[in-house]
């Protein structure tokens, strides 16, 4: 078999209304034998190729002149592919461009997408239309990209403000609009729809809103978790200051503010009165023994105690082993040996009390 050339071909143009365009369709087939044998198939080929075919199965499409790509200028062709445009200039075509170059498309129509339009706020179609020093085509006005500037997309904005937040261009900086953290470069952390720098005092939701010199988010606002910082839990505490009482960063040392024994260190472990003590003799408790240490393991009148001779008292129970018995005439610790404080038999060891002095007999 030998492969010749099929003598009849077809060139077909169109032009959709969407957009400039052609498209060229060339049938060609195999001459097997003589050269004058036609493959069967290339009739059936061309009719489904048809001008009237190809428009039928194309919305808006619009037949080219047949003369176009001849290399001759014909009437109803503003140019042929293969001369160019001469002479003819943008602003030939439509006064609004005065910059760019005008082309001819395969249609044998005027290619006008790199004329330019320059100035801010003049007319466009394509960001071809403008001019360097607003190069970008938003919604039909030439725009510079600055920041306030009206955009689509982040490409509609100028490298000094690159982020589309909103329809707008930002450069992402403080105060600015976001959407997300990548809205935002030079305040990097997006809360609440507002670029900000992540820190101390400026708000957040996470931690991961904050920077290292305020890493921790507590009750909305970014904190350094110092002392006195503003916090919820421990963990919204530093290592300086670990230890989050009544909503404040306390190093939990003696006299730091607290709640529960919870928010005070291992110097200074019970909390007594609303702040932090080593619980020894005469440091404030709430009333009971468990805010008291060893040494002085009674809670009397809102004092820890160790119950010796003389120590205040409410009962036996508050008295040490030394001084284990509570006068009821003034409310002491005492030995309960004679000539000691009585208010009853039973504050004495003798078990006998001289109600008219006071003391044991």
């Amino acid at each position: 078999m030998k492969l010749a050339p099929v003598s009849q071909k077809l060139k077909l143009f169109i032009r959709p209304a969407a957009g400039l365009f052609a498209v060229t369709m060339v049938l060609g087939g195999c001459v097997e034998g003589e050269d004058d044998f036609v493959d069967q198939d290339l009739e059936a080929d061309f009719a489904a190729t048809s001008p009237d075919t190809v428009e039928a199965n194309v919305p808006n499409a619009t037949p080219v002149s047949e003369t176009c790509g001849d290399g001759v200028l014909d009437a109803g062709e503003d140019c042929e592919p293969s001369l160019g445009v001469g002479s003819t200039i943008c602003a030939d075509v439509d006064s609004q461009f005065d910059d760019g170059t005008l082309a001819c498309s395969s249609s044998c129509t005027f290619d006008v997408s790199d004329c330019l339009v320059p100035g801010e706020g003049d007319a466009c179609t394509y960001s071809s239309h403008c001019g360097q020093y607003a190069p970008v085509c938003v919604n039909g006005a030439c725009s510079v990209g600055d920041e306030g500037d009206a955009c689509n997309y982040d490409s509609h904005c100028g490298e000094n403000s690159p982020v589309c937040v909103d329809s707008v261009c930002w450069d992402g900086g403080l105060g600015d609009s976001c959407v997300n953290d990548n809205d935002c470069i030079g305040a990097p952390y997006c809360v609440d729809s507002t670029c900000h720098m992540g820190d101390a005092g400026d708000p957040c939701i996470y931690d991961s809103d904050c920077n290292s010199g305020a890493p921790f988010c507590a009750d909305g606002t970014c904190s350094a978790g110092e002392i006195g910082d503003a916090c919820v839990y421990d963990n919204d505490c530093s290592e300086d200051a670990p230890f989050c009482a009544i909503d404040q960063c306390s190093e939990g040392a003696v006299g730091d503010t607290c709640a529960v024994s919870d928010d005070c260190s291992e110097a200074a472990p019970f909390c007594g009165g609303g702040a932090c003590s080593e619980g020894l003799d005469g440091d404030a408790c709430d009333s009971w023994d468990g805010d008291c240490s060893e040494s002085a393991p009674f809670c009397v009148n809102s004092m820890c105690s160790d119950g010796g001779a003389d120590d205040a008292c409410v009962n036996d129970g508050d008295c040490s082993s030394n001084a284990p018995y509570c006068s009821n005439l003034d409310n002491i610790c005492t030995t309960g040996e004679p000539g000691e404080s009585c208010g009853i038999t039973e504050d004495c060891i003798s078990l006998h009390c001289n109600y008219t002095a006071g003391v044991c007999n």
